[in-house]
């Protein structure tokens, strides 16, 4: 009884320890990780804009919805975060948003760049993912995501359709496809009724 006793505090002891040395450990680091994503999220918004040099947030999305004023003074609600690209000359180089869908393994975050003026995607970076290593984690490479720049909005975006997928990632594939279109049917009025769309 008296060894049971003894083991359980030193135990106790053990996990009380590695605890706190976990929480100080993510307290320690959470500003470096949240830095860290925000420079990422930044290359990405650049990247999925190529005449964008830089960017600014026209609305800020929540899960309750943020605002976008409209010309009329009125505002209208967005549910998703919409980055505003800027060129050299400070003019408007298209949007950028990030879509998410469920995939194989998990929830898959995509960038989306998009020219409102000719209604056509510009870029596409898979941000997250859990897809299987040589399979679904193939929805990264340069031949996947390269088929979505210059595609229409008023297309299907529909694996074995209008989208190639990637052999032995169906799951994957259609994620990342239907991700994109979704998000494009609930952003499009959006920037409509907030002028952005010409």
């Amino acid at each position: 009884m008296h060894e049971t006793l003894k083991l359980i505090i030193v135990l106790g002891l053990i996990a009380t320890i590695s605890g706190g040395v976990l929480a100080y450990v993510h307290q320690t680091m959470a500003p470096a990780i949240e830095e860290n994503k925000r420079v990422a999220l930044g290359e990405a918004i650049l990247e999925v804009l190529p005449e964008a040099t830089s960017y600014e947030v026209l609305s800020s999305g929540s899960s309750d919805g943020d605002t976008i004023p409209t010309g009329g003074g009125t505002q209208i609600v967005s549910q998703h975060t919409i980055y505003r690209g800027v060129n050299a000359d400070d003019q408007h180089a298209g949007i950028a948003f990030v879509a998410e869908g469920n995939g194989f393994g998990g929830n898959v975050q995509v960038m989306v760049g998009l020219d409102p003026t000719s209604r056509r995607l510009v870029g596409v970076k898979i941000l997250d993912h859990l897809e299987t290593p040589g399979l679904g984690a193939r929805i990264t490479e340069p031949a996947f995501g390269d088929q979505f720049v210059n595609k229409s909005l008023d297309d299907a975006y529909v694996a074995k359709e209008d989208v190639d997928i990637i052999t032995g990632a169906t799951i994957s594939s259609r994620a990342v496809a239907s991700a994109i279109k979704n998000t494009l049917v609930q952003i499009e009025p959006v920037l409509r009724a907030g002028g952005v769309w010409e």
